[in-house]
């Protein structure tokens, strides 16, 4: 989508960054600017701005504790087993481990008596399913352990630091020019204990620095901005809370005053029809289509008879009375808290009065829906 930004590495080893001449180590800067990738470049399709931030050497790993190495996977990791197939196996990786460091790791055990409680292992599988398009045929499976996985060995041996910091850059595993396999060692996030972290901002002040709303004479186009952003806001809260509504059986019918049998379901498809004609309250006899479709239904008997007084009684409240529908909302416990989403003072009323028509339209629509499914898994269970 347009506005997603990706971001990438590129490692270079050291070797080969001493070999190169002043103006040759800003070969990265060329990079910058603007290019199209993939399909349809001629359709404005692809577009993108690179940018390029400076290159810092990567930091060394830390020494060893207790003779403890702590292990963090960055990324998935993909290994197979002997007999080349996929695994998530702990034995594979503690084999592949001890084949790159030359050095014998076990998993750290639990000592008698020992009332930390540290974890040694914390690790979930991952599989990705992919499709080629153009071939019309699945790709091949990538099953192995997930990113985020830690693990804790106890380490045997001399263990070589330069080790440690080539298998940092190069990563484990299959697929590691793609991303895959990048692990970390003796992380200090891992490895020092979190008791004595503090916020670099003390809770009181951040209370201090919480956004005010904007006044009234603010600039134009700062407050056309946050109309916009409230009422977004406005409407996603909106259908949450109608949908929440809906998934209560007990809620949704007393949004219409439903009963068994009453009104039938071509009357309330016949409801919301109408009701989707609702429009804004600034524009002139907005609620005339529904109220006409009111006075005509109590004037023909036998689709009156099709309504109870009191869901006749409620639909003329929520199209004549804009607080009903707010109310309604409220009153079931879900409340929609449009004073939460202000960002202009005062703005609350008028935010209320320009979706409300979107507001009724939108629990309606949900509480027909509702009781539509409900309606339908009831007649199923007395077949």
């Amino acid at each position: 989508m347009p506005g997603t930004v990706f971001q990438a590495e590129f490692r270079l080893p050291t070797l080969l960054a001493n070999q190169l001449t002043e103006q040759d180590r800003q070969w990265f800067n060329k990079l910058e600017g603007k290019d199209r990738l993939g399909q349809s470049k001629k359709d404005n399709y692809g577009r993108v701005e690179i940018k390029v931030i400076s290159p810092v050497p990567i930091p060394q790993t830390s020494s060893l504790k207790n003779s403890q190495l702590t292990i963090w996977l960055l990324s998935d990791l993909l290994l197979r087993d002997e007999r080349l197939r996929p695994t998530a196996d702990l034995q594979v990786l503690t084999q592949q481990l001890q084949t790159q460091l030359g050095v014998s790791l076990t998993l750290r055990r639990q000592l008698e008596g020992d009332t930390d409680g540290l974890l040694s292992l914390m690790a979930r599988q991952n599989r990705l399913e992919s499709w080629q398009v153009r071939w019309g045929l699945p790709r091949p499976s990538l099953a192995g352990l997930a990113a985020g996985s830690c693990f804790v060995f106890e380490v045997s041996g001399n263990l070589d630091d330069l080790k440690l910091a080539q298998l940092e850059i190069i990563g484990l595993g299959e697929r590691r020019a793609e991303g895959y396999g990048q692990i970390c060692f003796n992380d200090p996030l891992l490895t020092s204990p979190t008791s004595g972290r503090t916020t670099s901002t003390p809770p009181d002040k951040q209370t201090d620095s919480s956004p005010k709303p904007l006044k009234p004479g603010s600039n134009k186009d700062l407050l056309a901005y946050a109309r916009v952003i409230e009422q977004a806001a406005a409407r996603q809260v909106i259908r949450r809370t109608a949908l929440r509504i809906a998934a209560n059986e007990d809620d949704h019918k007393q949004v219409l005053e439903l009963s068994k049998g009453k009104p039938t379901m071509s009357q309330l498809g016949a409801l919301r029809s109408i009701i989707n004609r609702l429009q804004e309250p600034e524009r002139p006899n907005q609620t005339s289509g529904v109220m006409g479709w009111l006075q005509h239904l109590k004037q023909t008997p036998n689709r009156k008879d099709k309504w109870t007084c009191r869901s006749l009684q409620q639909i003329e409240n929520l199209v004549c009375d804009q607080e009903t529908v707010w109310q309604l909302l409220t009153d079931s416990g879900k409340d929609v808290g449009l004073s939460n989403l202000i960002l202009i003072k005062g703005s609350e009323p008028d935010l209320k009065r320009q979706l409300w028509a979107e507001a009724v339209k939108t629990l309606i629509d949900a509480c027909i829906h509702a009781h539509k499914r409900d309606s339908e898994k009831n007649s199923d269970e007395e077949q």
